[in-house]
């Protein structure tokens, strides 16, 4: 995709991320952000990504092979 094809919100660089997280039911709300924070907080300091260029990440229940669904 070429870059003036890209949709980027406002305020953000050509660096914007967009990062999907896929987890198992049953994960603390807790466990949960403390993963973003840590997420945001890795990719800024060592790829060198600003948290605002990360975007908003989502955190989908995974598909369960033993029922075929979230």
């Amino acid at each position: 995709m070429d870059a003036e094809d890209f949709y980027y919100p406002g305020g953000r660089t050509p660096a914007y991320t967009v990062i999907e997280i896929n987890m198992i039911q049953g994960r603390a709300p807790e466990t949960q952000k403390a993963l973003i924070k840590e997420l945001f907080s890795k990719i800024e300091s060592v790829v060198g990504i600003s948290s605002v260029d990360t975007g908003r990440l989502s955190t989908f229940p995974a598909w369960r092979p033993s029922t075929g669904r979230p």
